[in-house]
Parts: C-alpha cells; structure tokens; sequence
C-alpha cells in the first residue's frame, strides 16, 4: 500500500509541475484531474479493498457482469475524427465505420 500511495503522490506532483509549465509555454484548453477513491466510492458504495481489476473496453464485457471491475474507454480515431468506444460510436457504428473508412 506504502508503494501505491508513493506512486500516486510522484504521479500526482509530475502531473502538476506538466500542468503548470504548459500554462506558461502554452494554452491549456482542457484540464482533467478525477479524485478516484471517491469515484470508487460513489461507483461501488464501498471503500476500496486495495485491489482493483481495470481493462480497456476493448474487453467486450457484458453489462449485467456482476464483478467489481472497472472499464476504461479506448480512444481511438479514423483519419482525424476521434471517438471514445462504446460513448461516441456504438460497436456496430464501429465496425462499419472500420469495413467502409479507409482511413484506419
């Protein structure tokens, strides 16, 4: 656990010291920062048991699966639109769009 918060604290400081230089070399157009016990928490009504199971929707799990694992969307694009799988492009939207586009 000593090694996870240590983790999160460098993760967290390098985040912040990035943030910070690219308000002065730059505009910063769009800012994400998720406090994730509390998304944990308010997902689950339950304080984390110190390991979670984390895939990328590439996985295809069902929706009615009923386990404590959490789903990361996959960003992906066709030529110079993005998406975020399964939220801006259902799989079948998908598929056509990877048989029909030949920008992939």
């Amino acid at each position: 656990m000593k090694k996870l918060l240590l983790f999160l604290m460098f993760f967290m400081s390098v985040t912040s010291y990035l943030l910070a230089q690219s308000a002065v070399t730059g505009k910063v157009t769009d800012e994400k920062a998720d406090d994730m016990w509390q998304q944990q928490e308010d997902a689950h009504g339950h304080k984390s048991k110190g390991v979670a199971i984390v895939t990328d929707s590439g996985a295809d799990l069902p929706n009615d699966i009923d386990l404590d694992i959490h789903t990361v969307p996959v960003r992906y694009s066709f030529g110079n639109t993005g998406y975020i799988d399964k939220l801006s492009q259902t799989p079948e939207e998908f598929y056509h769009e990877l048989e029909t586009n030949p920008n992939h």
